[in-house]
């Protein structure tokens, strides 16, 4: 488990990833009064079995690259996130827990994504979302706000809503 918490009174943790990968195999808590900067790296979940990643302090900027590569179990997200580049979710299910995921950037599944949350595709240049051909991906609610389109090559289920406020042809 990696967990940021306040070491003492008015001083916080800090982790500056520095653009390094940063890989979980467990739980990831930004607590209270906790900051991750992981600057242009990859955020990866990778544990066998169930996994929570919630942030109540701060991510500088957001997360870079996201990504949920995992032989069995799910990861479960325990609070809001936003994407600033990419998110690929190559293994294993990832969970919204009711909560928002907002992607700027590219969509790559060959895992599943369920809950009653959403992805929101909301970059400012057109994004693509693309599908593993093998295994049996799958993709939750999918909300689209991107007035640059999005387009893609999608052999998945859509196993929920698919909202679109922009639509380019």
């Amino acid at each position: 488990n990696l967990s940021l918490t306040e070491p003492a009174a008015n001083s916080a943790a800090v982790l500056n990833a520095s653009g390094f990968d940063v890989q979980v195999g467990g739980n990831f808590t930004i607590n209270s009064n906790a900051e991750y900067t992981p600057g242009t790296n990859r955020t990866i979940l990778n544990g066998t079995g169930s996994q929570t990643f919630t942030n109540n302090g701060t991510i500088t900027s957001g997360l870079y690259k996201f990504f949920i590569d995992k032989a069995s179990g799910t990861t479960t997200l325990g609070s809001n996130f936003t994407v600033r580049d990419s998110l690929g979710i190559f293994s294993g299910t990832l969970f919204d827990g009711g909560y928002t995921l907002s992607v700027a950037g590219n969509i790559y599944t060959a895992g599943t994504h369920s809950g009653n949350g959403k992805i929101v595709l909301n970059g400012t240049a057109n994004q693509y979302l693309s599908a593993s051909v093998s295994g049996n991906p799958s993709l939750g609610n999918i909300e689209i706000t991107n007035t640059s389109g999005a387009n893609g090559s999608i052999v998945a289920t859509l196993s929920s809503d698919l909202t679109i406020y922009s639509l380019t042809i």
